[in-house]
């Protein structure tokens, strides 16, 4: 099996990724002296050292370059930004005019509702008259309404500062607004101005597909109570806003909160699907995986276009692709190359949570895997029943990517879930099952109504299954630990630590071309060749 060292040898796009990553985390956190200094000082260190690396280390530091500057780019805002007008009418009323650029997301408020989305702002109304102004900002609307994507309004309400919810972790909502370029929150109140001027000014591939998503929210919403639909919504659309905060809690509780947010997993059993669908119907092998290709760029765009689906659907192309171009895939390069597109479009993504997590779960698959997988074969489990191979492989997966995540939730959400390892392996399933019975209800509610009739049940008692499951796992003994503060010097030891002790079982077996468990093996069960 492939080691740490040949994984990174044969990836090249991996250090010019982490290259690139280093100049956005430089640019945000290390003064530019710093880095010029520091430059200057490897330069002058490589002069003696042989051509090739030269070459490769110019390289990696013209793509740290890259990172600086695009970062800079990105975070300068246009002269016309509604960012240098909004401190002026912070507190105040103000109207603007633009065009919806995202779905609408209703949500529960009090005993109201409300409807969120982002506005790409065109005008402003200042005292002298409309100006001409560019930017982004996030509308709350408290009164009923009809808007869509794509609709160009005026509304009229209250510009502020988005609120920091949650001062008792790391995660600040004003900062997670900001990397997606929204620093203000627009409050539209029951009496305010709020008028469409003008129907689909949208991309008007995504009108479709957020009608078609709307058209699923429907079906769940009529077919399941609250609750129910509320899960669904996440496992198949992203939408978590309807999740009942004590599913929420207990799905943290037991580290199993990625099920409620799609991922790798889900966008791997949608692309099954279409193999599948697509297969059915006799299209050709290359077509088959182009298809798909298209598919899965449409599911993404559906689901909101997060970073851990927009991750999984750049993977799943690159793979798909390899198929088409009769070529083989790096794993490594693949994920890296995926993490290079998200930075190149936005390097504040680094910063993202999701972003994070996501790319962590699966670096740790990578990195981890072969190595705890070796440990469990080391168990003297029966190495030829299939279904214990299976569950053998399944939890050192699952435990690859708890390492891999563990400093992450730690920082972010201050809980340790001890139980995850375990919790996945009996949850993970009911994912696959619940994301074909969703898809089912689409195509069933639009062609088939009457086919509801044998779905609808599956997904009740699937879901009901999984959250019992759920709340029974919470409820062991130390199934989550609560901290009280976690420092980012604290993440460093524990990742510097994770690191050195894999790197240095990597070490040993390519020193020794064997495992620290195949060298004690002699001493556990004696030297096969001794005689008596």
């Amino acid at each position: 099996m492939e080691n740490f060292s040949d994984k990174k040898s044969s990836s090249p796009l991996f250090w010019i990724t982490l290259s690139y990553s280093v100049g956005i985390l430089g640019y945000e956190k290390v003064p530019f002296v710093w880095i010029c200094v520091s430059v200057c000082f490897l330069l002058m260190g490589l002069l003696v050292v042989r051509q090739r690396i030269m070459i490769w280390v110019v390289v990696l530091l013209l793509f740290f370059g890259l990172g600086v500057v695009s970062t800079q780019v990105y975070k300068v805002a246009d002269k016309n930004d509604i960012v240098h007008s909004a401190r002026f009418y912070y507190g105040k009323t103000v109207k603007l005019q633009g065009v919806v650029s995202s779905d609408i997301e209703h949500k529960k408020f009090f005993n109201t509702k409300k409807s969120v989305f982002t506005l790409n702002v065109q005008r402003m109304y200042a005292p002298w008259g409309w100006q001409e102004k560019r930017g982004k900002v996030l509308v709350n609307v408290f009164k009923k309404n009809n808007l869509v994507y794509g609709d160009s309004i005026l509304i009229e309400g209250k510009l502020h500062r988005p609120y920091d919810f949650s001062k008792e972790s790391n995660f600040s909502y004003p900062q997670y607004l900001s990397h997606r370029n929204i620093f203000y929150v627009l409050s539209v109140s029951g009496n305010a101005q709020l008028e469409v001027l003008r129907k689909s000014q949208g991309n008007i591939l995504h009108a479709a597909l957020f009608k078609v998503r709307n058209k699923l929210k429907m079906i769940l919403d009529q077919e399941l109570t609250y609750n129910e639909s509320g899960i669904m919504k996440a496992i198949l659309l992203g939408d978590r806003s309807h999740i009942p905060k004590q599913v929420r809690q207990l799905f943290s509780q037991t580290g199993t909160a990625h099920i409620l947010a799609i991922s790798g997993l889900h966008v791997g059993v949608v692309a099954a699907l279409f193999l599948i669908f697509l297969q059915v119907i006799s299209v050709s092998r290359r077509v088959r995986f182009l298809g798909v290709i298209v598919l899965l760029i449409g599911y993404a765009i559906l689901t909101g276009g997060r970073a851990s689906v927009v991750r999984a659907t750049v993977m799943a192309c690159i793979f798909l692709g390899s198929f088409v171009l009769e070529r083989e895939s790096n794993t490594l390069n693949t994920l890296s190359l995926a993490a290079l597109i998200l930075l190149i479009f936005n390097p504040l993504n680094l910063f993202d949570i999701g972003f994070q997590l996501s790319f962590s779960c699966v670096l740790a698959i990578i990195f981890f895997n072969p190595v705890i997988l070796q440990m469990l074969n080391h168990l003297g489990l029966p190495k030829h029943n299939k279904f214990i191979g299976l569950c053998v492989q399944s939890a050192s997966i699952s435990i690859s990517v708890w390492f891999g995540v563990l400093g992450l939730t730690a920082y972010y959400f201050n809980i340790i879930t001890p139980i995850t390892v375990f919790a996945n392996l009996l949850i993970v399933p009911f994912i696959s099952i619940l994301v074909v019975l969703g898809f089912g209800v689409l195509l069933t509610g639009s062609f088939i109504p009457f086919g509801l009739f044998f779905v609808i049940p599956c997904i009740k008692v699937s879901l009901n299954l999984m959250v019992a499951l759920v709340f029974l796992l919470s409820k062991i003994p130390y199934a989550y630990i609560s901290l009280k503060t976690v420092y980012l010097w604290h993440i460093a030891i524990y990742y510097g630590v994770i690191f050195i002790l894999f790197g240095y079982w990597n070490w040993y077996k390519k020193k020794n071309c064997v495992s620290p468990f195949d060298k004690a093996a002699p001493l556990r069960y004696g030297n096969i060749n001794s005689t008596n």
